[in-house]
């Protein structure tokens, strides 16, 4: 499809620009804090609930990042 539309893709690797870490820090920190930026995250309580939350996880049912909390 990209290659139809004439587009061009270009890839780059985020530890090639460690430069702006430290700016892309701070500017993250205020963007999460005033809610700019929202993430979301499926938390399961017990480390044996964790088989069942993989399986979760391959099948997509989490949102988010799939998190196991260990008491």
């Amino acid at each position: 499809m990209a290659i139809g539309k004439q587009l061009t893709l270009r890839g780059f690797l985020v530890g090639g620009q460690r430069q702006h870490a430290a700016e892309f820090a701070g500017k993250m920190a205020g963007w999460l804090a005033d809610g700019t930026v929202r993430y979301d995250e499926t938390i399961v309580d017990g480390l044996e609930n964790a088989p069942k939350a993989f399986i979760d996880l391959l099948d997509g049912a989490n949102t988010g990042k799939m998190l196991v909390r260990l008491h």
